[in-house]
């Protein structure tokens, strides 16, 4: 009986997931690949940011990011810290190309001179508006990035 409940669960699984899959397929493109910039008097910051979307609920795409690029600050001097944001995106109203985005996620700063000085993980924090279109292209991204204004430009496919 144990080894009949045990199948009934995983083919359940695998039914699911593959009715869910052949749902999602048509949706929306998967991919996005955008230069990130973001700037508040003394700050900067500049990345290369990869999202890849990983799950749909109604109307809202579930992405995950990770990026890399540099950070310069004037309390750390005038040497550049690489950066290294990973995030969680919730992206709103995914049938119009007008979304409202939020993010949530950590960054890691690193000195460029000596490598083994890894800062303490920073929160990584956004809410924006994004232009897309559900079929792909141009990416265009504005908002407020942990006390940053940024801007994003890239390519979804």
């Amino acid at each position: 009986m144990k080894k009949l409940f045990f199948l009934f669960l995983v083919t359940s699984l695998f039914v699911g997931s593959s009715a869910n899959a052949q749902e999602f397929v048509g949706a929306n493109v998967k991919n996005s690949i955008y230069s990130h910039t973001a700037s508040l008097l003394l700050f900067n910051m500049t990345d290369i940011v990869y999202e890849r979307n990983i799950a749909q609920i109604k109307n809202t795409d579930i992405n995950i990011s990770a990026g890399a690029g540099v950070f310069s600050s004037y309390f750390f001097g005038p040497d550049l810290l690489l950066h290294f944001p990973v995030a969680a995106h919730a992206v709103f109203n995914t049938a119009s190309a007008h979304h409202t985005e939020v993010a949530l996620g950590m960054q890691n700063l690193v000195e460029m001179k000596k490598a083994t000085d890894i800062y303490v993980p920073a929160p990584l924090a956004y809410v924006g508006y994004r232009y897309q279109k559900p079929a792909g292209g141009f990416l265009f991204k504005i908002g407020v990035n942990t006390f940053l204004v940024s801007m994003s430009l890239g390519y979804s496919f």
